[in-house]
Order: structure tokens, then sequence, then C-alpha cells
């Protein structure tokens, strides 16, 4: 699953526009749409609940405002608080989508002074769900003024809340998180992952996650130029190499592990049991003679076998030939983990 950045996101959204000829207008609906299905499936059922959207006034909020049309369409009873712009200076799509949820009953309003907060709290107290749709990826740094007090707000009333995109106040591209970020219950993120919702500290106010299909063209999305990706079970799967029906354990590959020391058994068993679990078929360790008991009761599916020591911990020369007649005999060798900086076993 690919991951991208904002630049990235921002530069399909213009491909998708320029070169796709995919509407603005009809990618923003789509996203409105999830959001609203999020919110459904979050309620169970959506007829007379009370939601309440705060909305910026960019795409986000235009997201926002196409996902309160379609909640009233579903039955829920939905008021909008515009937060930082007055509902006459909302521009581009997020316009379209204002002017087609004006023609609902939904309440949507501007917050411009005191009392407008104190209606938006109440709102919010009595509120079932809320869902932010602020900033998105736009948003960088700290929070301040009124996207400050809607976050807050929101917090403070301790609802189920839904997040457009991205929590307002976490960084969409390196999880970075402001002071007073929205803590979402699920974050409904649209087309491609960002980076910044599975970076820590941002995924903790990610709650759930689920990626919305917007309807961006697949073959645009999968020439996009990010190199990053989240390894899913498919992914893995197909770098896994297939065994036949037939295959025993010596065909899975040998490895021989060296590791390990009096205080120091930990290192040796993580690095042998690690490779039993990528896959290993046969896997011996070879440790000092005075762990190999320790290493014995730890590891089940490893064969431990001691080695020659010149004092407790502490490889003897003897023990070079072992190490060599049995790596001879495997695929890998691994050397090092737990095993000790003495001069005798360094030349060992």
């Amino acid at each position: 699953m690919k991951l991208v950045n904002v630049q990235e996101m921002k530069q399909l959204d213009q491909l998708a526009t320029a070169e796709y000829a995919v509407p603005g207008i009809l990618l923003m609906d789509n996203a409105a749409q999830a959001v609203a299905d999020a919110v459904n499936d979050s309620l169970d059922e959506l007829d007379g609940e009370s939601v309440v959207v705060f909305c910026g006034g960019g795409n986000n909020g235009g997201d926002g405002f196409g996902a309160a049309r379609w909640l009233q369409n579903y039955g829920a009873r939905v008021r909008v608080f515009v937060v930082g712009k007055a509902l006459d200076a909302v521009t581009g799509d997020a316009a379209a989508e204002l002017a087609m949820l004006q023609k609902t009953d939904a309440k949507v309003e501007a917050i411009a002074g005191e009392d407008d907060w104190v209606v938006a709290e109440l709102a919010a107290a009595k509120a079932d769900i809320l869902v932010d749709a602020l900033a998105g990826t736009g948003f960088h740094g700290e929070l301040e003024g009124d996207l400050l007090r809607a976050c807050r707000l929101m917090n403070d009333s301790e609802k189920y809340i839904v997040a457009v995109d991205v929590p307002t106040g976490v960084n969409a591209d390196n999880g970075a998180v402001a002071e007073n970020a929205v803590r979402a219950d699920k974050t409904v993120t649209m087309a491609l992952l960002k980076t910044g919702l599975l970076l820590y500290p941002g995924r903790e106010y990610c709650g759930d996650i689920e990626l919305a299909d917007i309807g961006m063209p697949a073959k645009m999305v999968e020439e996009c130029a990010s190199k990053k990706y989240r390894l899913t079970d498919d992914i893995v799967r197909e770098l896994l190499p297939l065994r036949k029906a037939d295959a025993h354990k010596g065909d899975a590959g040998r490895a021989v592990i060296c590791a390990g020391s009096p205080g120091f058994t930990g290192a040796a068993a993580l690095s042998s049991y690690a490779a039993v679990k990528a896959g290993a078929g046969l896997v011996a360790l070879y440790t000092p003679l005075s762990s190999r008991d320790v290493l014995a009761g730890k590891l089940t599916e490893v064969m431990v076998h001691g080695l020659l020591e010149r004092m407790p911990g502490i490889l003897g020369g003897g023990a070079t030939g072992d190490v060599v007649k049995n790596a001879n005999a495997a695929d890998v060798l691994a050397i090092g983990p737990g095993l000790g900086t003495s001069e005798s076993t360094q030349q060992v």
C-alpha cells in the first residue's frame, strides 16, 4: 500500500483534474460521502441522531460541507459551524459544496463572535457525534486563534469524533502533533495513506483509520512518484517463496549462528528465534559451553551446541574448527550477537 506526503497528494489531485479529466468537485463529493458513511457506521443508525460538523474554509471544509449534506440525506440532524471564515468568503469546490448544503435543512453558521462560540459549545455537548473538517493535510506548526479554540471545544466535549483526512493539529508528513490537536476516534483519509497518520505521536490521535476510495484513476495512483509503502500481508506473501508440498526442513535453508555468552544469552536466543520465524528450516546455535544449558532451555526449535572455552564466556582456539566445519554445511553463517569482545573470542 503506497504512502504519500502532502506534496505528493497535491500533485495527484492536480493530475487527476488536468490529465485525467476528473472534476475536483467529484473527488470532493466522493470524499464527503465516505465521511458520511463512516459516521453512519459509527452510530449504527442515523435516523434522528445529532451530528455537529466543524468546517474550515478550505478543501477540508468542503469535504465537511458535503458530508453534512449526505448525513442530512441519511436522516441525521445536522448542524455546521464554519471556523475562521465568513460563509461568503468560501471559494472553489468548497463553495459549491456549501451552496448545495445550504439548500437542505441543515443549520450552517459561521462563528464570528463570543455568542457564536457559546452556541457551538452547547451544540457539541448535545450532539451524538462530531466531525472535524477544519484543516486536513494543510496544517503544520502550532494551533492558534479560532482553530485552536475549535479543537479544544471538540476535545473537551468528550464526544466521538470523526476526522476528515487528518485530525486537525497533526502534521500529515511527519506525525508531529500540535498542542490541543484533535483526538479523533476515527479518521477517514482520502485516496492514499499519508505518512503522518502512521508515525507517532500522530498515530495516537487518529483512532481507527479508514482509507476512502474517492475515484482517483487507479493507473494514476499506481504511477505516483512516491517510493514509500506500508507493508501488508499481501505484500509480504508476494515476497515469500513457495515451498513444494513434499519439502522437508532441510530444503528450507540451514543457518548457523555463533552467539551468546553468560549475561548475554538473550541476544543469542532472539537472533536464533528470528531465524526460525524468518523461515529457516534448520537453525543451529553455537555458543560458549557455559551458556549452552541456559539457551537449550530457552529454545525448543533450535539445535544448541557448546563451544570450547578458555574461561567461562571466552572462546578458546578449539572453537574455530567446530564453527567452520558446521558453517560449511550451512547456507548462512551469522556471528556476533552477545558473543563478547575479549581478545581470545576475537581471534576465534
